[in-house]
C-alpha cells in the first residue's frame, strides 16, 4: 500500500487530494499559502526518481509541521 502526503491545516475542512480547488481556496483565503511554503522549503530535483521526491516532500512536511509556524500546520495522509 502506498500513501499520498500533503501539508494542510487543522482548520481546513477540505481534502487536499480529492477536493484540491476548495482546499486551495480556503488555504489562501486564510493566508496560509501552504503549497507555496512547502515549495519554498523543498530541496529536490526533477532528475530524482518520483519515490525519492515523495520522500523528500514528506520530510519537508514533517519539518514544517514540527515548527508549526502558523499554529495550525498538520500532515494529511491518504492511503491508496
Amino acid at each position: 500500500m502506498s500513501k499520498i502526503v500533503r501539508l494542510t491545516t487543522t482548520d481546513n475542512p477540505h481534502d487536499p487530494v480529492n477536493d484540491f480547488g476548495a482546499w486551495w481556496d480556503f488555504d489562501h483565503m486564510k493566508g496560509y499559502n501552504s503549497s507555496e511554503r512547502l515549495a519554498a522549503w523543498l530541496t529536490s530535483s526533477a532528475d530524482l526518481p518520483s519515490e525519492m521526491q515523495e520522500e523528500i516532500q514528506e520530510e519537508a512536511i514533517d519539518e514544517i509541521v514540527s515548527l508549526n509556524l502558523t499554529g495550525v500546520d498538520t500532515k494529511f495522509v491518504l492511503e491508496v
